[in-house]
């Protein structure tokens, strides 16, 4: 069966549920001693263009609804990245229309090794790493990208990030590259909790080179609700897309805002 035909069955509710259950068995086995944290967030895209595909493969623009499931767990050797998107069809916004999953798994050189392998004071582990990406998107194709990736130690407040290089590997192409950079950072103005993140990649997609970033600006919802609300442990923010050839080479740059609710879980 198709994947997007699983998707359509099982429709969003079902099919986020049951990757959260998949996600959460999977990283509680890998965290035992370690770190797993869950989160969901919903985005409302405002005016996106592409915004789906019309029945000759035309690209839409509107606003589409989407909901993410990320999932992190650390253990003691390794850590693994799980993401999971679905998007709303255009006009029907709760009916799942397109599918992305990606998993990153790594294997830290530091622990295995039992010594630093990066001895410069800003940079944290070195690992082997590798992703696996795969869409129902025209323009997301599957890859198997492999690599070395590293952390990053010189944030303050429990400031994350890591850049990642690899060799993109992809059906429809030779080898090429692959770039990212993904960060979170914590901040404080005032008694206003925030939290900027996101990530940023570049890669080569049939001699073209695909820019894809999407930063983040959260607040934390207890600054407003209270600590005793059932939205305290929630975020809502801004998130403003920025891509390059990523719909394809005559899209050129294209900028597409968002706002979300994320909540941990």
């Amino acid at each position: 069966m198709r994947l997007t035909a699983v998707v359509g069955r099982l429709g969003l509710a079902g099919v986020v549920g049951a990757l959260a259950l998949v996600g959460g068995s999977a990283g509680t086995s890998l965290a035992q001693g370690g770190f797993s944290a869950t989160e969901m967030q919903l985005f409302w895209d405002i005016g996106r263009t592409p915004a789906g595909y019309n029945s000759i493969g035309q690209p839409r623009t509107g606003d589409v609804m989407e909901m993410t499931i990320e999932h992190f767990a650390e253990g003691k050797y390794a850590d693994h990245y799980v993401i999971v998107d679905i998007e709303g069809q255009k006009g029907n916004l709760r009916q799942p229309g397109t599918f992305f999953f990606l998993y990153k798994p790594r294997l830290s050189l530091d622990k295995l090794m039992g010594r630093k392998m990066l001895p410069v004071g800003i940079l944290g582990e070195l690992y082997l790493a590798g992703q696996y990406s795969g869409s129902s998107n025209p323009y997301l194709r599957q890859a198997w990208c492999y690599g070395l990736s590293m952390d990053f130690a010189f944030q303050p407040n429990y400031g994350v990030s890591n850049l990642n290089v690899f060799i993109r590997d992809e059906d429809t192409q030779g080898l090429s590259y692959h770039i990212d950079y993904w960060w979170d950072q914590p901040f404080r103005i005032g008694k206003v909790d925030l939290d900027c993140k996101g990530f940023a990649d570049l890669w080569e997609n049939d001699s073209q080179r695909v820019f894809f970033a999407e930063p983040q600006l959260r607040v934390n919802a207890v600054t407003f609700a209270g600590p005793d609300s059932w939205i305290a442990r929630a975020s809502i923010g801004l998130e403003y897309e920025v891509t390059h050839n990523l719909y394809g080479y005559h899209y050129g740059w294209e900028r597409n805002p968002g706002v979300f609710i994320a909540y941990p879980f």
